[in-house]
């Protein structure tokens, strides 16, 4: 109080101001009622739409990897005809054509589209459950029906990647789904090319080293549905404050429940790999209609959509 008193009611105001601001930066960060809320609906929506052991993904077409080793000369007996274990041959991209011999291209070339009813039938499941997912938020409720299609064709191949990353192995290379294991030779056998397949691993060998937790997780899915500038967007101020919302709760929830230096670089790094999957997302539209074009009998509609 005397400090006070020799002070002009500018400075004393000055003073009080700082001293809040210094309390408020000191306050543990802390999540409002709202931001709980939003992340409480987000978890329940994902476990309703996300079985981690894909225990509900049946009828599905056997995938066919009794055939020669992609990038090998030899035929490899160990590999199973239908979803099962891989062999260890399955764990990386072919070899560069310069460095294959006449029978590996050959090779390489029979195992092309073998696989491709397969991932099919998982990228079509997949896609079902990602537009449940989206249909049971209130936020996407309440969009224009134009502005939710516009929004799904955007982000599907981008949740499905953020939902693969849940069970991927960074030890192994493999995606650990319940009954069946898949590597990065299988896409390879459904026609993909290396273009996008050596982003796509190093892109969830980043992202899962990150450790995020399942909140975290469901966080990223939803920053990635409610992207305002995917093309076709007509309410864009509507979609942005609903995308700056959750941006925000991600982070709240950083800071307010990490621990660790650790903690500091999470949140941009999650954004950088949303950023990167921008890039895969387009890499990953060119390859579905070159595939289709060639293969046009076997992608169905949605996953062509989509």
């Amino acid at each position: 109080m005397r400090q006070e008193m020799v002070m002009s009611e500018e400075e004393i105001v000055e003073r009080r101001i700082r001293l809040r601001r210094r309390k408020v930066l000191s306050a543990p960060v802390q999540l409002s009622s709202q931001q709980e809320e939003t992340i409480r609906e987000l978890v329940c929506s994902h476990r309703k739409t996300f079985d981690p052991a894909f225990y509900r993904f049946s009828g599905f077409r056997p995938m066919d990897r009794n055939i020669f080793t992609v990038g090998d000369s030899s035929r490899s007996g160990d590999a199973p005809s239908a979803v099962g274990p891989l062999s260890p041959s399955c764990s990386s991209l072919p070899r560069g054509e310069t460095q294959q011999s006449r029978e590996g291209e050959e090779a390489r070339r029979a195992g092309v589209f073998t696989a491709l009813p397969h991932v099919t039938d998982l990228t079509t499941y997949m896609i079902h459950d990602i537009i449940a997912f989206s249909k049971s938020l209130t936020h996407f409720k309440s969009l224009l029906i134009g502005d939710q299609m516009a929004l799904l064709k955007g982000a599907t191949f981008e949740v499905m990647e953020i939902r693969f990353n849940m069970v991927f192995n960074t030890k192994t290379g493999v995606w650990e789904c319940g009954h069946a294991t898949y590597c990065i030779e299988d896409a390879v056998r459904a026609g993909f090319q290396p273009l996008l397949l050596e982003p796509l691993l190093r892109f969830h060998h980043t992202l899962r080293n990150l450790g995020l937790e399942e909140e975290e997780y469901v966080l990223m899915q939803a920053m990635s549905l409610f992207s305002p500038d995917r093309s076709g967007v007509q309410e864009h101020g509507v979609i942005d404050r609903i995308h700056e919302n959750m941006a925000l709760t991600l982070k709240t929830r950083i800071d307010s429940k990490r621990t660790g230096p650790e903690k500091r670089m999470l949140y941009p790094k999650v954004l950088a790999c949303l950023t990167e999957m921008r890039t895969l997302t387009q890499e990953y539209s060119k390859q579905i209609l070159q595939i289709q074009d060639i293969q046009p009998n076997v992608m169905p509609p949605l996953m062509v959509e989509m």
